[in-house]
């Protein structure tokens, strides 16, 4: 860091979308707290009351929940500033919508830098690799763009309060509830085994700017593609066959009784995943990496996933943090090599019993590279690159 207390200026702060940005928010005001940087707040009276209160927001669309596309439209997806130092100042988006291939153009025409939570790993002039087979185009101005574009991680609210002395006690508490022994080789927990159906004919879709999203994808791709869920159910399902009492897979809502199983208070699972060697993941939707991935880090916990398609800021641990199972998420169901992914996951589980000490170094992994202080300082990092001339 440069001489001179920098100062970041919030200029656009999405509310709706608050827990998104809250990973980020809370390691700023760490470095804030260390007097590293100073944060303020611009805009209308109302928008930066919201941002100190956001409590009162939630509670307000609660009460009102039709004041939601007048307060916090679908497409407002981007946190945006500036980055401030002797007398220079970058401009910045932060954009955390849950798709590769979608951007809010405007923030990416007129900023200097651009994050994106859910970064393609490759970029390809013909579109974003949903599956092995099929691309999604993107706007000519992302191609145009990609200069300014930085990747961040995938990471959801905290307490989505923006309270950093909430946040922190969250986060420290979560870290005592670690279970002291891992007895569960592979777990594997999910929602449904469903994806959603098309569009019906006389509804359009909410946002018409954040173009493909599940539903536009199922009505246009059809049978070109699977949509994630199916595949969780299916790996539930093999799991489940193994008859392993060190195996815990379920799906909290199917039609198939086989692979029904409870669903976990919040607290709960999160003790759940850190008593496990090996947390599965597959690619949420529009191929995104979901939230399962950090929250089982920051457990002590290793990830077992289908093949990212997108990147962190910070390469992973392909021995520690994240193994590989294949290529699952929006494959066509007759492309799938179900065999193939079924075997990496038994590899993993002979390696789970030599592996059930590893909490200690994920952890020192999670403290040094996903910290929210981390992300605020590679976030500074970035934009002192662009301040002093760098690469941008």
């Amino acid at each position: 860091m440069k001489k001179g207390t920098a100062k970041i200026v919030f200029t656009c702060f999405p509310m709706r979308n608050r827990g998104y940005f809250e990973w980020l928010y809370t390691g700023l005001q760490i470095l804030e707290q260390r007097s590293v940087l100073a944060l303020s707040h611009e805009g209308g009276s109302l928008d930066r009351f919201f941002r100190g209160h956001p409590r009162v927001f939630g509670k307000l669309l609660e009460r009102f929940p039709d004041s939601m596309g007048m307060l916090a439209p679908v497409d407002y997806f981007a946190l945006a500033g500036r980055y401030e130092r002797g007398g220079k100042s970058v401009t910045f988006a932060y954009d955390v919508t849950d798709a590769p291939f979608n951007y809010a153009l405007a923030w990416l025409e007129c900023a200097d830098l651009y994050f994106k939570m859910q970064c393609p790993s490759d970029w390809d002039e013909l579109g974003f690799p949903l599956s092995t087979t099929v691309r999604v185009p993107y706007h000519p101005e992302v191609l145009r763009s990609r200069h300014k574009i930085r990747p961040t991680m995938s990471t959801g609210g905290i307490t989505s309060t923006l309270d950093l002395k909430r946040n922190l006690g969250v986060l420290a508490s979560d870290r005592q509830r670690i279970a002291s022994r891992k007895d569960i080789r592979i777990f594997a927990s999910f929602g449904s085994d469903r994806g959603p159906g098309p569009w019906e004919a006389d509804r359009l879709p909410p946002a018409p700017h954040n173009f493909h999203n599940e539903r536009s994808l199922v009505g246009l791709l059809g049978s070109g593609v699977g949509h994630p869920n199916e595949k969780r159910g299916e790996l539930v399902r093999r799991l489940r066959s193994w008859n392993k009492a060190d195996v815990d897979a379920r799906i909290w809502n199917s039609r198939d009784p086989s692979i029904q199983g409870d669903a976990f208070a919040w607290n709960d699972y999160l003790v759940k995943v850190s008593g496990s060697v090996f947390n599965v993941n597959i690619s949420g939707f529009r191929r995104s990496a979901p939230f399962r991935i950090i929250d089982t880090l920051r457990m002590g916990s290793m990830v077992a996933t289908d093949n990212l398609a997108v990147l962190w800021y910070r390469p992973f641990d392909p021995d520690l943090e994240v193994h590989s199972i294949g290529e699952l998420g929006y494959e066509a169901r007759d492309r799938v090599n179900w065999a193939g992914a079924e075997h990496e996951l038994s590899r993993l589980y002979d390696l789970a019993d030599s592996r059930r000490n590893c909490g200690r170094e994920v952890l020192a992994c999670f403290d040094e590279k996903w910290h929210p202080e981390r992300l605020a300082s590679y976030f500074v990092e970035e934009c002192e690159k662009v301040l002093e001339g760098g690469v941008g």
